[in-house]
């Protein structure tokens, strides 16, 4: 027994000037609480703050960024989705966000240690071939509930138990009913320093050759499991179309029949990196001539995209195929109408909605010069499904086939324990008509960043148990798959 003061530091609740002590003997410990997900209000998980709890349901894992680095993960009663990607910005996002907080609680590790080694979940260890992922669910869940660096936290007094409700697709399940398959990758920033085997660490990307030959195992490994003819690529190092470009490396290795689409150009804009097409010449073939675009929204921070007209051999069908990679929601340097303006679409959203404007008056143009009908625009356009960028297309009449195929639930990246699209495959209106289906194939953003390619604070025993040349976690982003009819 003692008397104190109760005082909040940074939002824990604790006694401060203590006295008063007195060893009143051994008592049998209060009795557990029991408590459910999400909390009643945005109050409710006070009242329990520092008691022993048990949560009777099985929550869903929906963010393991802290996995590696402080042993945490962020679970929910549900997955958690980006609000613009499910409702539309401005209140109705707010309102989503805020359901959203009221179900989500962190299982920690009852250490605060940086970098854990082991990696605290799953008991038996965390490795590629026994992964964790977004969407598996949390069972068995007992401790104390702690609230720290602003978020409530359950420190197991018990271990929990893992189950897998989100398995790992083995391949793209697609109905394989057409001729010509298109896929859509963000490569998770392909540098190849000089080509030569030097030139590290790149600017973005890998650090060192190891680093780079497990990147390129991983991709190579992702894009010849699509099975796509034409693959449109994001984030490769902007360094040309010479033998030791980072997009001419890449195709060397994926092998025959492979090939790329040189624009005739030097470089493709002025940022660092560059979207690219990559083609299979014994099922497609190019016809006249690639095209960009480099003025108006795309003249800086939108890289300019890449269009491209393909003819399917031994089959009249043909597409047009434009790769795209707009301006990031990242706010460095946003300011005014730039900046977010607390809608849920983050800074930078009107030069998202001008390059929609500017790419759809280019396509309006004939830009590849053989008057296709059949467009499809792809590529990582950094807006969820319901935020300007993307309304605007489909009010020109292009159609968001992921969300056709997928439904409202589609995504394919992963952000602060939210799921949403910002990977798209937009189909002009004659297309529309010919596409027999399209998915996401989710290998990469349930997947924990510890299996990526990257080798800081792997070394060692770990590192080994983490890495395999698979498909799974060679990027950030989910690939795109789009299945054409083409048929007359």
């Amino acid at each position: 027994r003692l008397t104190g003061r109760v005082a909040e530091f940074h939002g824990l609740t604790e006694l401060t000037s203590l006295a008063d002590l007195k060893d009143c003997g051994e008592a049998p410990l209060p009795e557990t609480a029991s408590i459910r997900l999400p909390w009643t209000d945005d109050q409710a998980a006070e009242f329990f703050e520092g008691m022993r709890v048990h949560i009777p349901q099985t929550l869903i894992i929906n963010d393991l960024h802290e996995l590696g680095r402080y042993g945490s993960l962020t679970l929910g009663s549900r997955r958690h989705f980006v609000a613009t990607s499910r409702v539309a910005p401005g209140d109705p996002a707010r309102q989503f966000e805020n359901a959203q907080k009221r179900d989500t609680l962190v299982l920690d590790d009852g250490r605060k240690v940086r970098d854990p080694r082991p990696i605290p979940y799953p008991a038996d260890g965390l490795t590629n071939d026994q992964p964790l992922r977004s969407g598996d669910g949390v069972a068995n869940l007992t401790g104390i509930l702690d609230f720290r660096y602003g978020q409530y936290r359950l420190q197991p007094t018990r271990e929990p138990t893992f189950i897998s409700l989100n398995p790992r697709p083995s391949v793209p399940d697609l109905k394989h009913n057409g001729p010509l398959r298109v896929a859509s990758l963000n490569t998770l920033n392909y540098f190849n320093g000089d080509g030569q085997g030097g030139g590290f660490p790149t600017a973005r990307g890998a650090d060192s050759p190891d680093e780079l030959q497990r990147q390129k195992a991983k991709l190579v490994s992702a894009i010849r499991a699509m099975d796509a003819d034409i693959v449109g690529l994001m984030e490769l190092e902007n360094d040309g179309y010479g033998l030791s470009s980072a997009i001419a490396d890449l195709t060397a290795a994926l092998g025959e029949p492979w090939r790329f689409i040189n624009p005739g150009m030097g470089r493709l804009g002025d940022d660092r990196i560059a979207v690219g097409l990559v083609y299979r010449r014994d099922r497609v073939r190019p016809l006249g001539e690639a095209a960009t675009l480099s003025s108006g929204a795309f003249a800086e921070l939108n890289r300019p995209p890449l269009a491209q007209t393909f003819g399917v051999i031994d089959h009249p069908g043909r597409v047009t195929v434009v790769v795209n990679h707009f301006k990031s929601k990242n706010c460095g340097k946003a300011s005014g109408l730039q900046g977010d303006q607390g809608d849920g679409q983050g800074c930078w959203n009107p030069v998202r909605k001008a390059a929609t404007r500017d790419q759809l008056r280019w396509l309006a143009e004939d830009p590849t010069g053989l008057k296709e009908p059949n467009v499809l625009i792809i590529g990582d356009l950094n807006a969820y499904a319901m935020e300007d960028p993307v309304k605007a297309f489909e009010a020109a009449g292009y159609v968001n086939l992921i969300r056709r195929f997928e439904g409202e639930s589609a995504y394919s990246f992963v952000y602060r324990g939210k799921a949403g699209s910002l990977d798209y495959a937009l189909a002009s209106p004659a297309l529309a008509r010919h596409v027999s289906d399209a998915t996401d194939w989710h290998i990469n953003a349930d997947e924990s960043s510890l299996l990526d390619y990257n080798l800081e604070g792997k070394q060692g025993r770990i590192g080994g148990a983490l890495f395999a040349p698979g498909p799974y976690r060679s990027s950030d982003h989910d690939p795109l798959l789009i299945e054409l009819g083409l048929k007359n």
